[in-house]
């Protein structure tokens, strides 16, 4: 199913990859697979109440089973989404306000878009001062988080970067393509340094995009 295609600016797109997860009874839990799952939660902002109808309307009916294809970008256009959720703010019997939309991504194996075979560069230069913040823990070797008195523990510091940027339409484009590709699980390297992202927003304006993203620090093998 074709859902209407958002090119009414502005929209803002937030972007979470996380595991597919499965709960059962004493706690047990199965992944649907070995790499994240992208969430995507999409804001449609001073849309028409004609539009808002018919595009609820297209909701209601799929009933949360249906798989959809979604052009909010041109790049997403071999994606699958089922949609979870929908809110709308009414602004008045003419307008609504505000769709907002929580996407999941249906698993789908695409030709010659694999995993990377080794760190990729992110090419940011933030227009805004990264913020920097480091959490301070231990491991023991053989204990996890536990620490061990027998053993020497280990550094076990993560190290998150929050960053904001202003680019075109096509350079904000980009960089989802490749966080969507490497998608909290494989390395990117910024300033030769290499990080995971798994949390990233991007805020699409009539004539630029604001780029809000999470880097974390990761231990290369």
């Amino acid at each position: 199913m074709l859902l209407p295609n958002g090119y009414n600016y502005p929209i803002n797109i937030q972007a979470k990859a996380e595991p597919r997860v499965a709960g059962f009874s004493e706690g047990y839990q199965q992944r649907s697979g070995f790499e994240a799952l992208r969430s995507t939660t999409l804001n449609y902002f001073g849309i028409s109440k004609i539009d808002a109808d018919n595009l609820l309307a297209a909701i209601d009916a799929a009933g949360a089973v249906d798989k959809f294809e979604w052009l909010f970008r041109p790049h997403y256009g071999n994606k699958l989404w089922i949609v979870e959720s929908a809110r709308s703010t009414i602004y008045d019997k003419n307008r609504v306000e505000e769709i907002s939309l929580e996407l999941r991504e249906y698993p789908r194996s695409l030709p010659g878009i694999g995993a990377p075979t080794a760190p990729l560069p992110l090419d940011l230069v933030p227009d805004q001062a990264p913020n920097f913040t480091t959490n301070y823990r231990t491991r023991s070797p053989n204990l996890g988080h536990f620490y061990d008195r027998k053993r020497e523990p280990l550094n076990g510091n993560v190290q998150t970067i929050q960053m904001q940027s202003t680019m075109s339409h096509e350079q904000a484009d980009q960089i989802d393509l490749l966080l969507d590709r490497c998608r909290g699980v494989y390395p990117l390297l910024w300033e030769s340094d290499p990080y995971t992202c798994s949390d990233w927003r991007i805020n699409y304006q009539s004539e630029f995009a604001e780029l809000d993203l999470t880097l974390q620090t990761i231990v290369l093998p």
